[in-house]
């Protein structure tokens, strides 16, 4: 595996972008277009180079004192649209995992968590009156997350900060592991949010037959198609970012995310509703952590990192 190469220049800044449009309706978020942008300009003072080359991941994390006031600046600065998709514990979760990403792989991995954070949030909210009249709104129909729902999605990746802390020679191989871990979770969210409001039809992932939306287990055409996009688009993203290597950390991600969302829908399908201690939120533990670990793999065979 490579090397991580050395912070460049706060003075070479490029200035922060807005990921590209998934053509979702984000006044459902009620706020305005440019929060991505908004987002990430907010860590502008600590941003590190992210112009490097798609053949080669070089990342570098924050020292815990810029990340800490980087990732403060977002939260409070940020708080009205946060705590509008969070509850307070979620909130504080949240904050914690932005404070790692920052301190593990920099800007890049803060990019990414707050592209989760968006996506997930907008479709979350999509035709949230008519899933709450079904009862398979996030949140009870508020479409708020709470503590749980920000441990299923970011434990895996809070797991990758923490050993390419622990061991900076792992970073490149954690870094991958993080990026699929998100690409998966992402997926996981656009392809159940999006099968919920527009799936025609939804099929149980071990036996194809057909099922009502919103079914533990069950998969769509839309949402399936969704859930692709999205994994494409977080992984184009950290690809973009140098966060993983080129093509191959991106196809690697994708590859991944698609796997273990087919597994998490087995599993849904087959054990979630007979075993009382897996949960939902246990359940996305698993699926992102599935993802990390087959994208390393994969990265490893394709010598992404």
């Amino acid at each position: 595996p490579r090397g991580l190469a050395g912070a460049a220049s706060a003075s070479a800044l490029p200035a922060a972008t807005a990921p590209p449009s998934l053509g979702v309706p984000w006044d459902a978020l009620t706020v305005p277009l440019d929060v991505p942008t908004m987002l990430l300009s907010m860590t502008s003072p600590c941003l590190s180079e992210l112009a490097v080359s798609a053949s080669s991941a070089a990342v570098t994390g924050l020292p815990l004192l810029p990340a800490l006031a980087a990732n403060g600046a977002v939260f409070v600065l940020g708080a009205p649209l946060l705590l509008r998709n969070l509850d307070y514990q979620a909130y504080v979760g949240s904050f914690v995992l932005g404070l790692s990403a920052l301190a593990a792989f920099g800007p890049a991995g803060y990019g990414v968590v707050c592209l989760y954070f968006v996506v997930g949030a907008a479709v979350t909210k999509l035709k949230i009156k008519q899933k709450a009249a079904e009862g398979i709104a996030e949140g009870g129909g508020s479409g708020k997350r709470g503590v749980m729902s920000v441990v299923g999605s970011g434990a895996a990746a809070a797991a990758a900060c923490g050993v390419a802390l622990a061991s900076p020679a792992l970073a490149p191989a954690m870094a991958l592991a993080y990026a699929a871990a998100f690409c998966t979770k992402l997926s996981d969210t656009c392809a159940s949010e999006v099968g919920k409001a527009y799936g025609r039809t939804t099929y149980l992932s071990t036996t194809l037959a057909r099922v009502p939306r919103g079914t533990e287990g069950a998969v769509s055409l839309e949402g399936t198609a969704a859930g692709v996009a999205a994994s494409a688009l977080m992984a184009a993203v950290a690809a973009g970012s140098g966060l993983v290597g080129g093509l191959e950390g991106a196809g690697a991600c994708v590859v991944a995310a698609f796997a273990a969302n087919w597994v998490e829908s087995v599993l849904g399908a087959t054990l979630q509703d007979d075993v009382p201690w897996l949960t939902n939120d246990i359940v996305n533990v698993i699926n992102t952590a599935v993802g990390a670990v087959l994208a390393v793999a994969l990265g490893a065979a394709v010598g992404a990192y």
